[in-house]
């Protein structure tokens, strides 16, 4: 015997009873259950992805060192009421992704894939999407999921000053001896990701204290030292470091120079290869022709140009240059002649030192005195 009908949703029970009359006596019967489990198909799959075992489906997700290795695990799972197959997993950046060999899910069962790539610098999104034909409705499904990383790209860069001033090449800043030194170190972030426990030490100075010791990407921060000037050239070099978020310590050094000046110059003059610094000096017959020398001599560390010597008396002065290095020395001269009396002048040499540092002048008399010649004849 048979009997159809529409299949309802759920579980199902029905019983079949048969009852038979013999000839004589009561009727016989027997009876047999039958069951169905109704379901409407309902596919489904999901795909969860990962970032370096990192379920980052927000920005910026995990950071990664630029150039370092990438792993991308994808678990597809199938969340519906019946078998799927051909389930398959793209990347819509071009990832090469690769799956178990078995392209069907039953209901419940998951199988991972695998990508991989190379850090990029800076934000990176990428998606998955995963998709399955359910065995009895054909029913094509599908699911996304992103994934996010930041590339990191540290960088730190430094401009170091002194007193307002760069010095990188030597002899840098000239400041006298004794006079005040003032660093400036300007310290900017220049990498995509924040840095955090920055420090600067300087070679000469110790370690600096700055007004911060974390520099969001493109902030700077100034920090600064100051001592007294030292004699002669003076070097010093800065390192500053910052740590980013993921991998090494950045860091940068930058060196500067000053030249601590003691500029001097002194001058001793002659006359007549006389040194008469007092009164009265030689004597010598009224009208006589005189001549004058002024050696000057550079006493102190640094050249000096523009070198003069003038004379109060308006004696014209010739020196053989305007040049002396340190140490050196240059003989001047001027003439004239005697006026009747004591005669006194005052040479005074100048010269300028490098760096707009005032002037240096020393001076020194000289004296003289000329008397007529009386001839009697006899």
């Amino acid at each position: 015997c048979e009997l159809t009908g529409s299949v309802t949703a759920g579980l199902y029970e029905n019983r079949g009873i048969v009852v038979a009359h013999a000839p004589a006596g009561p009727p016989v019967t027997a009876n047999d259950p039958s069951h169905y489990l109704g379901f409407r198909p309902e596919p489904a799959i999901d795909v969860q992805k990962w970032t370096n075992g990192s379920d980052a489906d927000r920005a910026p997700g995990p950071f990664i060192p630029v150039d370092d290795p990438v792993a991308w695990q994808y678990y597809v799972i199938n969340v519906g009421n019946e078998v799927l197959v051909d389930v398959t997993v793209e990347d819509d950046q071009g990832v090469s992704v690769s799956c178990q060999e078995t392209r069907t899910l039953d209901v419940g069962e998951f199988m991972l894939c695998n990508g991989s790539g190379v850090s990029q610098a800076g934000q990176y999104s990428n998606l998955a999407t995963a998709w399955g034909t359910g065995a009895v409705s054909a029913d094509l499904v599908t699911d996304a999921d992103a994934s996010h990383y930041f590339g990191s790209a540290p960088g730190v860069a430094m401009a170091k000053r002194v007193n307002g001033l760069q010095a990188n090449v030597a002899p840098g800043v000239y400041v006298e001896v004794g006079d005040s030194v003032v660093w400036a170190y300007t310290i900017t972030n220049t990498g995509n990701v924040t840095l955090t426990n920055v420090t600067l030490v300087d070679d000469r100075e110790g370690t600096i204290a700055c007004p911060a010791r974390s520099l969001a990407v493109g902030a700077g921060i100034t920090c600064a030292a100051a001592g007294v000037a030292e004699a002669g050239l003076y070097r010093n070099m800065a390192t500053a470091r910052g740590v980013p978020p993921v991998g090494a310590a950045v860091s940068v050094v930058d060196i500067a120079h000053y030249y601590g000046a003691q500029p001097a110059i002194d001058v001793e003059s002659a006359t007549d290869g006389h040194d008469a610094d007092a009164p009265p000096g030689p004597f010598l017959p009224e009208g006589e022709q005189v001549a004058w020398t002024y050696r000057v001599t550079n006493t102190g560390n640094v050249t000096l140009t523009g070198v003069v010597v003038v004379d109060d008396q308006g004696v014209e002065v010739t020196c053989p240059g305007d040049v002396l290095t340190p140490t050196a020395g240059m003989v001047c001269m001027a003439t004239g002649q005697a006026a009747a009396g004591q005669y006194a002048n005052v040479g005074t040499a100048t010269g300028t030192p490098p760096g707009g540092l005032d002037p240096v002048s020393a001076v020194s008399y000289t004296h003289l005195r000329a008397h007529e010649t009386v001839l009697e004849l006899v």
